[in-house]
């Protein structure tokens, strides 16, 4: 665990007497486990995701748990640091894929799912697994199905700020100690 060392002098602009202290200042690296709260911005300023009230979202660095361009920005942040970052589509949830729309029939649905614009629904994949999409419209018959994730294609603006940096797990709440980006 590499840790920089600091020496803080205090009172030089103040003229009151220096004091040193000593400051251990961990930064974060591939494989840390951090806590992070966060505010996830459109370039027009609305708000799509947030991490409320400092409820730190613990995460595992390099694990791929969150997307690759914020992941990125965390390393080397240090606990109770603040960064905004701007992320291409490639950096976030890709570009859109437009051979991920498909339009199939409304019969295909079961009798009480009733297909409607803008709503969610998820399908299963032969293997077991969920695969969500969005009804992107509906017209007589056919009902067109979009698998792309909501924010592809869009450029994102983060401001994160690291509550904690980890070896373990947490077994406890954190609080981001600042108080600027979880309000």
């Amino acid at each position: 665990m590499r840790r920089l060392l600091f020496w803080v002098i205090r009172g030089v602009a103040t003229g009151h007497p220096l004091t040193f202290e000593r400051n251990d200042m961990r930064r974060v690296e591939s494989g840390d486990l951090v806590k992070i709260c966060y505010t996830g911005r459109f370039e027009n300023g609305e708000i799509f995701e947030r991490a409320t009230t400092c409820e730190a979202v613990e995460i595992r660095v390099g694990a791929g748990e969150i997307v690759p361009g914020l992941e990125n920005a965390l390393i080397g942040m240090a606990a109770n640091e603040m960064k905004t970052v701007t992320l291409s589509p490639d950096e976030a949830y890709g570009e859109r894929d437009e051979r991920l729309e498909q339009t199939v029939l409304r019969s295909s649905f079961p009798p009480d799912l009733k297909p409607i614009t803008g709503e969610f629904i998820a399908f299963r994949t032969p293997k077991g697994e969920q695969l969500p999409a969005m009804i992107k419209s509906v017209e007589g018959e056919k009902v067109t199905i979009d698998f792309n994730h909501p924010l592809a294609g869009k450029s994102l603006i983060y401001e994160v700020e690291v509550a904690e940096i980890n070896d373990l797990p947490s077994s406890r709440p954190s609080e981001c100690n600042t108080g600027r980006c979880c309000s």
